[in-house]
Formats: C-alpha cells, sequence, structure tokens
C-alpha cells in the first residue's frame, strides 16, 4: 500500500492512461490533437464512434488544444452514436473528465461566459447533468444547470477570470440520480465539489452535450479556453478503504481553538465561549457572529496514510465569507482549498506526497472569516494517527479588530498576519480578534481560561475612534479597563500595545477627534502604567512603521482603495515580518552574546571568549574575525583594553552587563565604549561624577540617581531594545533610568560598529558580557529622573544660574522649564521647545514635545476666562515618554467658550 499512489487519484486524474488499475471502461476520448483549424464535429474520437455537430468557434489549434473564442452566438452542440451497449441508457455510472488548459474570461460581460459539457436526454430534450466553467459577478465558479437551475460548487476567487490546469471529474450514477464533482488545480490531489441530483425528467442518456456562452455581449474579443482533452468511461475507481478517525481521538491537535467543543453536529473550532457567543454584542464589544469564525486556528494530525479525508459542515445562519483552507506539511505549504458559502460541506482530500510514504505532520489553517464544522476524519485501512506533541514552546494571544481577525486577506486564516508571525515565531497563537470589535475587556476576560500565555499582542482601538459617541476620555477609560483586566488574569504575560496602524483617514468626520489624539490616548494609558512599574508593559507606535502601502489597494496594484484602514495581503505579510521583528528577542531570547570572564587566559591578548548560558558557542553570530586584548590582565581580571577584529552586525539592539571597580571616582570616567572607527561616535558607559551614565556621541542618554562613592565591585548594565525603541539603565540589579525613543534603531551615527573598548579610564573590569539583544533583568523599578539629577549631570559650562527657576539664557523658559520640554538652559531655544498655539482649519491646538516622562514630570493644560481663575475648566493631564509630541484640540475642552490656556509643569 505505501509503495502505491493512491487508486482513486490515479483513475481519477489519468483516467484513461491507467485504466487498467481502475474498474473503469473508456467509452470516448477526444485528445484534440488534429491538425490546426479542425472544427469540434471533425476532432479525432481516439476510443469511441461519436461525434458532436459543427461549432464554428470552437476548433483545434495543431498544440493539441480545442480552442473555443467569442462568436455573434451560443452554441449548445450534441455528440450523437455513444459507444454505449445500447446506444442509449438510464443505468450504471460514468465518468466525465475534462481539463481546461487556461481561460481567459477577463473582458466582455461580468456575468454569462461559460462553457462545459453534460449527458443529454434528446427524446425529452433536456441536459440529465451539465457541468460548466461559469462567470458571474466578475469572478469564475465551477457550476452545474439541471432542470435549467444553476448551482454553484466552487467560488474560484475574487476578481479571479482567469485560470490555468484545471481538471473537471464527475461521477454520474444514472441508478442513484446523483453526480458527485471532483476537480483539482495543476497537479494537486482532487477535491470533492460535492453531490448534486441530477434531472427529474431527463431520464435516458443518449448524447453528450457540448455549450458554450460565447456571444459578443458575455465573451470578449480576446476571451478564450482552451480544452486540453475530454473523455468518457463507465463504472467507477476502485475505491479506496478508509477508516474513521473518532473526533474525541487525542492525535486530532487543535490549535488556536480554546474553547473547541465535540457535540453530535462534530467538532467545533470555537475561540471564545458562550459568555461571548450568548451575550449582546454591545457588551461584549463584539459582534457574537463575527467571533464565532476560526481565523488562526488550525487542526494538526501525524500519520503515514497515503491519503485523508476531512469531511466539513457549515450552519447556514453562521457567518460565512468563503472559506480558505491551506494545507502545510512538515512545515511548508502544500495548497490551499478553497469552498465557496453556497457549499453546505465539503471533503478536503490530503496526500502524501513524501516517497517514500513516512510519517507526515499535517497542519490544515482553517478559514478566516466562516465557522466550518468537521464532521469526520478518515484515513486509510491499516493506517494510524501518530501521537504527537505539537504544542508550541511560546503562547501568544491577540487582541483586537478586523486588522487582525483577517479583514483584507480574503477567508484565508494563513494569511493574515497574526498567523504569518506565529509561524515564523514557531508559537502557538490564539488570534481573539473580531471584525467590528472594539475595545474589549470582556474578551480579555477569558484570559482566565488560557493558563500561562507568553505574549499578549494589543492593536484594537480603531472603532473607539469612530462615532460621535467616542471621545478621549472614554477611549481612555476603555484601555485602561482591558489593561486591568490582562493583569488580572495574566500577571506574567509581556504585553505589546500598540497605537493605531497608519490609516488613509485622519479625523473622524463624526466626533472631530484626530487619529493622532487617539494613539496619544493610548499611549498615554500604556506610558503611565509603565512608569507606575509594569516593566512588562511595552508601547509600540505602530503608526511609525506602517504606511499606505500597507493598506488594500485596487486590481492594478497602484490605485489605493476606498478602505482607510485594512491591509491588504502584503501588507499583512509586512506587518507579520514587523511583529516577529519586535517580539523575536522575547520568543527567542539566546541571542549571540560574547562572554569574558578573563579567568582562561595566560595574558591580556587571548582572553577566551566563553560559551553562552545555552552552551552554545555564539560569538561568531555577533563578531567577525579574529578579537584580541591589546591590554593587561590579572588575576582574572582585567584593566584598560582595546578589542581588535570587532564587528557588531546588523542587529542594533543590544546589552552590555560588566562589573566594574573604580580606583578613584571624580568627573567622567568611561568603562565602556562601542564606537565606529572611521568617524569616532558611539556610545559609551562612565561614572559622571559617581552617577551611571550612558551618552551618545558625547550627548547625555540616560543618567543614574545613584551616586558610588567606594571602590568596590559594581554590576552595571545598558539595554538597547530597538524593537520597543527603549534605552535602560542598570546598577546592580535596579532599574536606575528608562526612556522611550522615535527612532527604530541606533542613530546612524553609531551604525557600522567596528570598535570597543573595556576599562578605559581607572576602571578594572571583570565577568563581561556583551548581546547584540535586549536582555530581560530582573530589577526593580527605579526612581524618577528628578531635576537634581538632570542638572548634576547637565554641562553647564560655567554657568551658575542653575537653579529650577533661573533662566541664564532668558529665552523666556525657566531651568525647570527647559528640563520638562528637553531644551537646552543655556541656549536661546524656546522657539523650538515652548508649547505653540496652531490651527488647522477653525480648531486650535496646542502642541509641544514632552522632554521627559509623564512619570517624571506632571504635565497639565488650564484654562482661565480672565488670566485670574485658572480653574474655570477642569485641567487636562498629560500623559506620555519621552519625545512625545502632544496635540490637544482646544475646543474639546472649552466647549464653545472663550478661554485663555497655558501649559504648566511640576
Amino acid at each position: 500500500m505505501k509503495t502505491l499512489l493512491p487508486t482513486l487519484l490515479l483513475c481519477g486524474l489519468h483516467l484513461f492512461t491507467h485504466f487498467a488499475d481502475c474498474a473503469i471502461t473508456p467509452l470516448e476520448a477526444w485528445e484534440f490533437n488534429d491538425a490546426a483549424a479542425t472544427d469540434l464535429a471533425s476532432a479525432s474520437n481516439s476510443i469511441g464512434t461519436a461525434s458532436f455537430t459543427q461549432s464554428t468557434n470552437t476548433a483545434t489549434n495543431g498544440a493539441g488544444l480545442l480552442v473555443a473564442s467569442q462568436d455573434t452566438s451560443n452554441f449548445f452542440r450534441d455528440a450523437a452514436n455513444l459507444s454505449v451497449p445500447t446506444g442509449s441508457t438510464n443505468t450504471g455510472t460514468y465518468q466525465l473528465e475534462f481539463k481546461i488548459a487556461s481561460a481567459d474570461l477577463s473582458s466582455g460581460d461580468i456575468s454569462g461566459a461559460n462553457i462545459g459539457f453534460g449527458f443529454r436526454d434528446s427524446v425529452a430534450a433536456q441536459d440529465i447533468f451539465l457541468i460548466r466553467l461559469q462567470k458571474q459577478g466578475g469572478r469564475l465558479y465551477l457550476s452545474t444547470r439541471i432542470d435549467n437551475v444553476s448551482s454553484n460548487l466552487v467560488d474560484f476567487g475574487a476578481n479571479v477570470t482567469t485560470l490555468s490546469n484545471l481538471t473537471v471529474r464527475c461521477s454520474i450514477d444514472l441508478d442513484s440520480d446523483q453526480a458527485e464533482v471532483f476537480y483539482s488545480i495543476d497537479t494537486l490531489p482532487e477535491s470533492s465539489a460535492g453531490t448534486v441530483a441530477l434531472s427529474a425528467t431527463g431520464t435516458t442518456w443518449d448524447r453528450l452535450r457540448y455549450v458554450s456562452n460565447a456571444n459578443s455581449t458575455d465573451w470578449g474579443a480576446t476571451d478564450s479556453v482552451e480544452i486540453d482533452y475530454l473523455r468518457i468511461g463507465s463504472g467507477a475507481p476502485t475505491p479506496i478503504a478508509y477508516d474513521t478517525v473518532p473526533l474525541t481521538s487525542s492525535m486530532l491537535y487543535v490549535q488556536g481553538a480554546q474553547f473547541k467543543t465535540i457535540d453530535a453536529a462534530g467538532m467545533h473550532f470555537l475561540r471564545f465561549n458562550n459568555t461571548i457567543y450568548d451575550s449582546n454584542g454591545s457588551v461584549a464589544k463584539m459582534s457574537p457572529s463575527n467571533a464565532k469564525t476560526t481565523s488562526g486556528a488550525k487542526l494538526t494530525l501525524y500519520t503515514s496514510s497515503p491519503t485523508i479525508r476531512l469531511h466539513f459542515d457549515y450552519d447556514p445562519s453562521d457567518e460565512n465569507r468563503d472559506s480558505q483552507f491551506a494545507l502545510y506539511q512538515n512545515g511548508e505549504f502544500t495548497r490551499e482549498f478553497y469552498v465557496s458559502r453556497t457549499q453546505a460541506s465539503t471533503i478536503i482530500t490530503i496526500e502524501n506526497l513524501s516517497d517514500p510514504l513516512e510519517v507526515i505532520r499535517h497542519d490544515i489553517a482553517l478559514p478566516s472569516w466562516s465557522n466550518p464544522i468537521l464532521t469526520q476524519v478518515d484515513i486509510e485501512t491499516g493506517e494510524t494517527l501518530i501521537a504527537a506533541d505539537p504544542i508550541r514552546p511560546k503562547r501568544i494571544v491577540f487582541l483586537g479588530d478586523s486588522i487582525s481577525h483577517g479583514t483584507g486577506q480574503g477567508s484565508a486564516g494563513y494569511k493574515t498576519y497574526p498567523f504569518i508571525a506565529g509561524e515564523k515565531l514557531n508559537a502557538q497563537i490564539f488570534n481573539m480578534a473580531v471584525g467590528g470589535a472594539k475595545i474589549s475587556p470582556p474578551a480579555a476576560d477569558l484570559l482566565q481560561h488560557f493558563g500561562e500565555v507568553d505574549i499578549i499582542w494589543i492593536l484594537v482601538g480603531y472603532n473607539n475612534w469612530q462615532g460621535a459617541s467616542h471621545d478621549i476620555p472614554t477611549i481612555t477609560a476603555e484601555y485602561e479597563s482591558l489593561l486591568t483586566t490582562i493583569r488580572t488574569h495574566q500577571p506574567n504575560a509581556k504585553v505589546f500595545c500598540n497605537t493605531l496602524i497608519y490609516s488613509r483617514n485622519s479625523v473622524d468626520a463624526e466626533s472631530g477627534v484626530t487619529i493622532d489624539q487617539a494613539r496619544d490616548a493610548i499611549a498615554g494609558v500604556v506610558n503611565a502604567r509603565i512608569h507606575a512599574g509594569d516593566q512588562k508593559l511595552y508601547l509600540i507606535r505602530s503608526e511609525t512603521f506602517t504606511d499606505d502601502s500597507y493598506l488594500i489597494f485596487q486590481a492594478d496594484g497602484v490605485t489605493p482603495s476606498t478602505d482607510p484602514v485594512h491591509m491588504g495581503v502584503a501588507g499583512a505579510e509586512m506587518f507579520a515580518d514587523d511583529v516577529y521583528r519586535i517580539l523575536k528577542p522575547h520568543v527567542f531570547p539566546t541571542g549571540a552574546t560574547a562572554h569574558w570572564d578573563f579567568n582562561f587566559n595566560t595574558n591580556g591578548n587571548n582572553a577566551e571568549n566563553r560559551v553562552t548560558e545555552d552552551g552554545v558557542d555564539e560569538a561568531d553570530l555577533i563578531f567577525d574575525g579574529e578579537i584580541t586584548f591589546n591590554g593587561k590582565e590579572s588575576e582574572g581580571l582585567i584593566g584598560r583594553a582595546q578589542v581588535t577584529g570587532f564587528s557588531f552586525g546588523n542587529d542594533r539592539s543590544l546589552s552590555v552587563e560588566m562589573k566594574i571597580k573604580m580606583s578613584t571616582i571624580s568627573g567622567q570616567q568611561r568603562f565602556f565604549r562601542m564606537f565606529n572607527n572611521a568617524t569616532s561616535s558611539g556610545i559609551y558607559l562612565a561614572l559622571q561624577n559617581g552617577q551611571l551614565a550612558a551618552k551618545l556621541n558625547g550627548q547625555s542618554l540616560l543618567t543614574g540617581t545613584t551616586t558610588i562613592a567606594d571602590s568596590d565591585w559594581h554590576t552595571v548594565a545598558f539595554t538597547w531594545n530597538t524593537e520597543t525603541n527603549r534605552a535602560s539603565l542598570f546598577l546592580d540589579g535596579t532599574l536606575e533610568a528608562t526612556q522611550l525613543y522615535p527612532s527604530e534603531e541606533l542613530p546612524s551615527t553609531v551604525q557600522d560598529i567596528d570598535g570597543l573598548t573595556i576599562g578605559i579610564i581607572d576602571a578594572t573590569v571583570d565577568d563581561v558580557k556583551l548581546s547584540n539583544r535586549a536582555l530581560e533583568f530582573n530589577t526593580t523599578a527605579g526612581a524618577s529622573v528628578t531635576y537634581s539629577t538632570w542638572a548634576s549631570g547637565f554641562d553647564w559650562q560655567g554657568e551658575t544660574l542653575t537653579a529650577r527657576t533661573d533662566n541664564p539664557d532668558n529665552d523666556g523658559l525657566l531651568n525647570f522649564e527647559e528640563f520638562s520640554y528637553g531644551g537646552n538652559p543655556i541656549a536661546n531655544d524656546a522657539a523650538q521647545k515652548a508649547p505653540q498655539l496652531n490651527s488647522t482649519g477653525s480648531d486650535l491646538h496646542i502642541e509641544f514635545t514632552l522632554g521627559r516622562d509623564s512619570a517624571d514630570v506632571d504635565y497639565s493644560l488650564e484654562f482661565s476666562n480672565d488670566l485670574k481663575d485658572w480653574s474655570s475648566v477642569t485641567p487636562l493631564n498629560v500623559y506620555g515618554s519621552a519625545n512625545d509630541s502632544v496635540s490637544v484640540r482646544i475646543s474639546d475642552y472649552i466647549q464653545g467658550q472663550e478661554a485663555f490656556v497655558r501649559v504648566t509643569t511640576q
């Protein structure tokens, strides 16, 4: 059994080449190998005696194909003199098979064009069974026409008006009055298109039927269909014997459907439970019908069975926007199965493509916008399912709306960005996003049923922003509730909060709220929680790396669609790459790491790079060339050393950790430097009058608050995470300072780092670790960056007016305001740093940039009617991180009143 191809596939796809292996008797066969311009009526029948009547628009091309093209009329041509026992019959089973090598029905009318074959009762003047390639509504279907009723069996997809290598096989049973239709594309295995009833009035088969609605209205001038062959046989292929696998089998693995259930109807791949499905949509903040779809779910099984059959039914009351299944075998994409929303059921046949046959992991990715119910699983008799553990090492939950659900990628769950990112990350994903959903604490409440989740990815808020009833306080309150619910059930999960991606809408027409205000509202909630101590919460400013190219375009691929926010297929792939880039350091924590402990070398010139914690020496992944130390080593320690042959690589995330002991403490003492030899620019770590500092190209980047006043050993660490745009500085396991920066990677001035120096000034170092990823350290929350800390680390260049209320540069900003807005107290830069009043049309906005995190400085907008009482309108507190841009529409708060406004900091 394991050395032969499945019998059904042999007989079905090669009906007359291998008929000796099957219970089929060939009757008629047109291969269309005639000379060019041979009319259908004159085409050679290589087996039987039947021939068609003349058809002037259908003739061979001399290359083995029958070509049908546009004509002024439609053609309904019969073939008489059939090679059946009595010339006509109303009993037995027959096979009709033809192959369309290519079809182009892209012009002409959007509906009506068709071409196909069937069985006819000439006495009753009725088609017993007719199967056609049909153009309807600007797309192609495989359809039947029986008793003047058309039924679409296979929908080849939106905007599909051309295709190639479509093989159609029909098993027509005149005894049971049913026909089963199979189809395949290219060399892929057959799929069943379903079973249909034969004509109720036509009973006796005595003619073959050829139809071609090729009139000049339905067919464009350039439309054509090329047919490779037409074959007729009697009998049926030798059936494959199958055993049915119980749906309760522990070896049917389901991922991405946490609330899977099995009942009399079958297996239901449920992403939510009845608290959502039975709820009022306004309470759940989502449509229960949209939630009852299978985006992100997959069925996995391991077997060496030559073929597998999966039976699915559909409940007509469920949401159904067609179904696009995808098959992965041993992790590699194999094919897609398309099921029209008009089909009540389908059978997916999977073929083991290995040679010789071996155990294969089959992953069947379920559709994103339908709810297929698994009713039966068949494997070939004598075969078994193999127990294996398909559970991914990390569990990632996606919360969101239609962008994450998959609108814009058809109904192909495997084309959505959560699915693609999950495959790249080798993670088990749960896509809990729902089309039309708003920020939904009830959805987050279900996380109590998930066990431990590693990562939660949130991209939601677009539907909260749209509509007159939504405003910034509502968005803020609901997002705060969402995060509170998540932390209640998943206190240890890393939570990545995305602001709204790029949109072709910039302001909501009903509410007047801008999309940037909605983004800033989400950012404010997230940053406030981060600075309150949630060190596993991350803000992702999605608008900084998404643009118009991510969104849906029209069929020409150039003209933007009217859809303002949904990603196209290409955009979903790009965003999946973004998710992978951001989450990779958290999913694959073992990066390239160098570790020098200086205990295994005899002199300072060849310090040995130790293996990483997982036992793999990965120094070659982060460094190029030979690495030597040109410094003095003593007793397992290193003084000043220049590392040569150093190249940091392309990934700009980094971590530095080392032990330092300073012999003297005064002024600025650098003990670590990464730089570019050509420009001498780079990052260095130092003690600035005893306080830990990180500097970028000589400018202060981060400054600690703790003063080192001894010559003891201390552990220092610095991380720059290009995925979250956060730099952090640690001393002895405590977070000293952290900051968000707008750039996605280290500034270009420190690109191409090729120099490294450690133990530079009066420092002895040990246990140096360098990594091209942002490591996580077990730390406590650090102290806020205060004015005094900042002022003590600032280079005043001899200026003595350094108090909070001084203004040495006379630019109108006091020193504390310079600190608050990111200004320079000894340079006249108020025009660039002070809040500005700007207008957009009739709307006035006050705009400024946070120089500090709002956890370090309280930023407020105050309003007054008379410049005396500044509490006539409730003050507005501003939340965010350093370098966040703030734009507040004044009319949102003064509500038609005349008022003065000012920004205060304290």
